[in-house]
């Protein structure tokens, strides 16, 4: 498992990377491909994903709490038991 914190990425290629298991805390990722990446059981706190390209990523069984996707595309993607807690 890995844990990543307030890192900031921009125009980052992650197309069909392992980040299986992860921890993201308030991290920032603009204009990044996760195309065909493995992201199940992933868990984002107060993370952006801006204008990111999702497709055929594997986003099962995580979880996304007070994360941020802001027009991301996830054609083709998968999200068998996602999980997003959004703030009251």
């Amino acid at each position: 498992m890995y844990e990543y914190h307030e890192q900031h990425y921009e125009d980052v290629d992650f197309s069909h990377k392992d980040l299986r298991y992860g921890e993201l805390t308030r991290c920032t990722f603009q204009r990044c491909k996760f195309r065909g990446t493995s992201m199940e059981e992933i868990t984002t706190y107060s993370s952006q994903f801006i204008e990111c390209d999702f497709h055929g990523a594997h986003l099962n069984a995580s979880i996304h709490n007070e994360s941020a996707f802001v027009n991301c595309r996830f054609s083709e993607a998968n999200f068998l038991l996602l999980n997003l807690i959004i703030a009251k």
